[in-house]
């Protein structure tokens, strides 16, 4: 690939400002840059590139694959930089862990040598955010105890040492934004990408808030789901029972959840007592991050 044309790929980890980023990033127009990262709100999705490249990852089979790399060599005949993003990257799932995704990913952008970007946050409060989003749809046992879901491979992504030594096994560069510089507005784009005579317009990345927790004074709340959405996942439990399975026939999900309203639930409030937990492992991964990003006097590093 050509070296004066250069793709990024922010991959989280969640609850960094990737939603704020995204908006922001979709609605700019500059010059010899294109945005072409998850569109918000995902529930508007319009076929963006990255949905097709997330599809692909899940499913191992690459079925748009040469599509997507024909789409980024004619978006490169005219920009120097192509920008995507999708945090979903590091979501854990029961099917498939956030490393196989991210192994797949690099085997995907094998061509493009891209830069790996991580969007960083104090460990507490990006984990906690993290546990209210997902609370509705993790398994009982993360329910019942949230320190089964600190010593977690979900919160793994939050021990940013253990990240970034695994990123670059597979990429040749990573490069990271702080959550306080990015929502506080100290960084240029053009200096994030390293030269300027990329994008010729000098560009502030201002922020605003999206896709923030429910919080009532010292009151977390799980992320509001749907009816739709809640027997969908007890149907998918019941889908397991192989009997189950062989009494309501293939397709009843599709036909039970096809005459159910998608109508909101109320947040759910939650009991746990989050600052009662130990963070000091996750604390101490990030303050050497910081610590080298000080001595480096720079808006990013690629190196701790």
């Amino acid at each position: 690939m050509n070296p004066h044309k250069k793709l990024f790929i922010h991959i989280g980890p969640p609850k960094t400002a990737t939603t704020s980023l995204q908006c922001y990033l979709q609605n700019l127009n500059i010059p010899n840059f294109v945005y072409g990262g998850i569109q918000q709100p995902r529930a508007k999705q319009n076929g963006s590139i990255c949905s097709l490249i997330y599809k692909d990852i899940l499913s191992g089979r690459n079925n748009n694959k040469k599509y997507i790399h024909e789409k980024l060599i004619s978006y490169f005949e005219n920009n120097n930089v192509v920008f995507l993003s999708e945090e979903s990257f590091l979501v854990e799932s029961p099917k498939l862990s956030w490393e196989e995704r991210i192994n797949r990913l690099a085997e995907y952008f094998s061509d493009f040598n891209p830069y790996i970007v991580l969007t960083l946050r104090e460990p507490q409060k990006a984990i906690i955010s993290y546990y209210c989003e997902l609370y509705e749809n993790l398994d009982y046992i993360y329910k019942k105890n949230y320190n089964c879901f600190l010593n977690s491979n979900y919160c793994d992504i939050y021990r940013y040492k253990y990240l970034y030594n695994f990123l670059i096994t597979k990429f040749r560069h990573v490069k990271i934004l702080h959550f306080t510089d990015l929502t506080d507005g100290k960084y240029d784009l053009n200096e994030f990408i390293d030269q300027e005579e990329l994008i010729s317009v000098k560009t502030k990345i201002q922020l605003t808030k999206q896709n923030t927790s429910i919080r009532n004074n010292s009151i977390h709340y799980a992320k509001p789901t749907s009816i739709k959405n809640k027997i969908s996942q007890h149907l998918n439990f019941i889908n397991r029972i192989k009997i189950a399975k062989k009494i309501t026939g293939k397709g009843y999900k599709q036909r039970a959840l096809y005459i159910i309203p998608n109508l909101k639930l109320k947040p759910k409030p939650l009991t746990v007592n989050f600052d009662a937990f130990d963070y000091s492992e996750f604390n101490q991964e990030y303050e050497k991050i910081k610590s080298q990003h000080n001595k480096n006097n720079a808006p990013h590093i690629t190196n701790i």
